[in-house]
């Protein structure tokens, strides 16, 4: 009993410290980072990554690596289906296997890659708008095997990053359009404001000189005007949209 309360405390701390993480976490990236380094100190094992699925090909990409063979891994595909990292992202699934040697499922491509050997794996999809977006592996975990305390924290996490996941791509649809013209779906005023601050800042910190090109379409105005202005919408992101 006292085991019992002791792991739901665990749970809610984690949940809490994990929510005020993520809450400053405007971009993607950043949320996934907070994921990854939750989960490393959450299970302590020998070896973790974070694959990105590849929205055209399916394909699992490596793009956060912790471990003694994390270098070689950075960057590498795994075939979609493939392994037990590719298992959990077709079918949405959590995957636990303390022995790799006992499950068909597992890839053993990598560990002859990188001379690693994988015995023990614990994978949780990561969702955005109820599609598997990325996967968290857990490898080897130290002191004893993985457990059904170690899956649910783990989901909790994934679950977690979901929300926020979906929370940064609706903030980056809403920048987006807030610095797009609705008509031409070209860059606006505000846009060029915001990208002029930013050069300009950026000059300044690294004592760089920056120049501007406007480019000036004669009696836009009227043309923009006009009932043609369907046309010119039509036509014009065709058109280069930077010099």
């Amino acid at each position: 009993m006292q085991g019992r309360t002791l792991a739901l405390v665990r749970e809610l701390r984690l949940l809490t410290e994990t929510t005020r993480a993520l809450a400053s976490a405007r971009e993607a990236k950043s949320v996934l980072r907070v994921i990854f380094d939750k989960a490393k100190a959450l299970v302590r094992c020998e070896a973790w990554s974070l694959f990105l699925i590849d929205p055209s090909t399916h394909e699992l990409v490596f793009d956060m690596v912790g471990g003694p063979k994390a270098r070689r891994l950075k960057g590498l595909r795994i075939k979609a289906g493939q392994g037990i990292v590719g298992w959990v992202a077709q079918h949405g699934k959590p995957a636990m296997v303390n022995d790799t040697r006992t499950d068909r499922r597992f890839l053993s491509d990598i560990d002859r890659a990188t001379r690693f050997i994988t015995r023990s794996v614990l994978c949780v999809p990561i969702f955005i708008r109820k599609h598997p977006a990325a996967v968290l592996e857990m490898v080897n975990k130290i002191g004893k095997p993985f457990d059904r305390l170690d899956q649910r924290l783990l989901t909790h996490l994934a679950e977690q990053a979901s929300i926020a996941l979906e929370r940064a791509s609706l903030q980056e649809q809403a920048t987006s359009l807030g610095g797009t013209d609705e008509l031409t779906k070209l860059h606006n005023t505000r846009f060029l404001e915001q990208a002029l601050d930013r050069e300009a800042r950026r000059c300044r910190r690294y004592g760089s000189i920056m120049a501007l090109i406007f480019l000036d379409l004669d009696d836009f105005k009227r043309i923009n005007d006009h009932t043609a202005t369907r046309w010119v919408a039509s036509a014009w992101p065709s058109w280069p949209r930077s010099c």
